[in-house]
């Protein structure tokens, strides 16, 4: 029988967490801008599409913003700091965020440190991307977090379908109605300059596998598995997503397949870094 928590265990649990945020708030902001050097006239995407989309009520009229609607209303609040004292908080978020899906996927402490050092974790904190949301989405289960970057882990939500006979029908609505205003934007001729550079998938090459992957994922009933085969899939892919595949592969398998992971990440994740 689970244990009731207490209104004050509540309370204090609240007030641990405001504390670790805010102290890693200010030894963030003082290490990044006054010992490294940071400013935010760098051409990082946090400050060239995410804090210009979430000052917007039409997120799609700030260039470079392919994401759904309510990626840019879930990061509102963040709009009301300054852009680097929002990105530095942004940075204090996806760093917890990650913490607490890597123990929720099964992983332990061993298991955050692989994940906080690989490729997707420094280049996501860096330029201020989102994919964090996604692995949140895949461990809650909220089809609408998955689908800020369906490419990432979309396969998961296929594999719910599949395997667990469940379908976000609110999820499926509120993208539909947003869809018709992402074709709307993608009909704009300055939407005609999305430019993916350099992508760290096998694609099409790697579909093949994918499928496999994702058909052994229905067969063992790993959903974690289902959301790396969509790495297959992919036509692009930047190395801030391979956070989502980190977590997963140092979480669920094993120290040495985790080490394995981890290795296998940052090979791959060198060739988008250089």
């Amino acid at each position: 029988m689970l244990r009731k928590i207490r209104p004050i265990e509540t309370l204090k649990l609240f007030l641990v967490t405001l504390f670790s945020v805010l102290l890693l708030f200010f030894v963030f902001k003082y290490v990044l801008f006054y010992v490294i050097g940071w400013n935010t006239g760098l051409n990082l995407d946090w400050y060239n599409v995410y804090y210009p989309a979430i000052q917007q009520a039409d997120p799609f009229t700030v260039f470079g913003y392919f994401n759904p609607p309510w990626l840019a209303w879930l990061l509102s609040p963040l709009g009301n700091l300054s852009a680097g004292d929002s990105h530095i908080l942004w940075i204090v978020i996806m760093l917890l965020l990650t913490v607490r899906c890597v123990y929720a996927l099964g992983g332990g402490w061993f298991a955050a440190l692989l994940t906080i050092a690989s490729p997707g974790f420094f280049v996501g904190i860096v330029n201020g991307q989102v994919d964090i949301l996604v692995l949140l989405g895949i461990v809650t289960g909220s089809w609408l977090l998955v689908l800020i970057k369906p490419q990432v882990a979309g396969m998961t939500i296929l594999y719910d379908v599949l395997a667990n006979r469940r379908i976000d029908w609110f999820a499926v609505a509120f993208t539909a109605v947003c869809g018709v205003a992402f074709l709307l934007f993608m009909a704009r001729p300055e939407a005609a300059g999305l430019h993916t550079g350099i992508s760290i998938t096998p694609w099409p090459w790697g579909i093949p596998f994918g499928l496999l992957l994702f058909v052994w994922s229905l067969l063992r009933r790993d959903k974690g598995m289902s959301a790396l085969s969509t790495f297959f899939f992919a036509p692009y892919l930047s190395a801030s997503s391979m956070i989502v595949y980190s977590a997963i592969g140092t979480s669920k398998y094993g120290r040495f397949v985790a080490i394995l992971f981890f290795v296998a990440m940052w090979l791959r994740g060198l060739h988008w870094i250089t």
